[in-house]
């Protein structure tokens, strides 16, 4: 495609404790990113392929003070739908994923070493927000989607459309 990308958008990202032992820290996101001088009437000013136009993650971390170096985490990532075309003429749907984890440090050989297991996408499944047409079922199957933000690996919502 020759043009221009155009991206306007804002963030907001919050973290804190909510009590000594836990700590939420996200965001949300919003972008609204165009093609601009396509020199193709039925693509200028259309949404760029793939990109949401708001993206959320919420993240968790359980620390009890009695279990010192443990944790316990969780997240949620949401997307919203997303132009599979760049004539925008299909969309995939939007999706929302849960993940766990757990966390160890200690102290091993005079190091700081931390033990991580995290289960992403938990139940394998992808929270559907609406029920896709024909054409944004086929286009979602074509169009791989990204993770999340942290960029762990790609994952397509395939496995909750067989």
């Amino acid at each position: 495609m020759i043009g221009t990308q155009r991206n306007n958008g804002a963030e907001c990202f919050v973290q804190g404790n909510i009590m000594p032992e836990l700590t939420v820290f996200g965001g949300v996101t919003w972008i609204d990113a165009r093609l601009l001088d396509t020199g193709v009437a039925a693509t200028n000013g259309k949404l760029v392929v793939g990109v949401p136009t708001v993206k959320s993650d919420v993240a968790v971390d359980y620390h009890p003070v009695f279990m010192r170096g443990f944790a316990l985490t969780g997240a949620i990532h949401a997307e919203s739908s997303r132009a599979a075309t760049n004539t925008n003429n299909s969309f995939a749907p939007a999706y929302a994923t849960f993940d766990l984890g757990i966390r160890a440090s200690g102290t091993f050989d005079k190091r700081t070493a931390t033990a991580r297991f995290q289960v992403l996408n938990v139940g394998n499944t992808f929270i559907i927000h609406r029920l896709p047409t024909a054409t944004s079922w086929k286009s979602r199957r074509q169009h791989r989607l990204p993770w999340n933000a942290t960029n762990l690996h790609g994952q397509s919502p395939d496995g909750f459309l067989r």
